[in-house]
């Protein structure tokens, strides 16, 4: 079982009384929020192991995680063990990402749709660059933004406009 944690969050929240409904009583509210969370799933590797969780380094090859709930995939998270026990780097670590020591990119895929977790998918901007708009260079990088799917808007609807 994995333990999913919400590290920090972000919102703002924009607020009118446009619409007749909402003229009087609570007005209206559309959300636009970030979260960050974090996943620790049952899983260790190198030469300190946590008891009771499964060593990447025991099984080269590729790998699979779904996060679900009741049976609906909210994301699904691919990589590869190298012959080192370690996770291959990503193409996007091969001269374009530096990240910290025994860090990796792992290609994510959120279901068509969204899931629950999501309000807004902006496929546009994801396709753009990663971290703060740096250009994707990869074939992979490239194609794992074009499968964002798109959900909502981005910016905040009126209440005259919501459905």
């Amino acid at each position: 079982m994995a333990l999913i944690t919400f590290r920090s969050a972000f919102a703002v929240i924009h607020t009118d009384r446009l619409a007749a409904q909402y003229k009087r009583g609570t007005e209206y509210r559309d959300e636009i929020g970030f979260r960050m969370v974090q996943l620790k799933a049952p899983l260790t590797w190198g030469r300190v192991r946590e008891t009771n969780r499964l060593a990447l380094e025991d099984y080269p090859g590729n790998w699979e995680c779904s996060l679900m709930n009741n049976g609906e995939i909210w994301r699904t998270w691919r990589w590869k063990i190298g012959s080192n026990g370690m996770p291959d780097l990503h193409p996007e670590q091969r001269g374009n990402v530096n990240l910290y020591f025994n860090s990796f990119i792992v290609d994510m895929e959120v279901p068509a749709g969204g899931s629950p977790l999501d309000k807004r998918l902006v496929p546009e901007a994801t396709s753009a660059g990663l971290f703060y708009g740096l250009p994707w260079k990869s074939a992979e990088g490239k194609a794992m933004a074009a499968r964002l799917p798109k959900k909502g808007v981005p910016y905040p609807v009126l209440s005259t406009m919501a459905k």
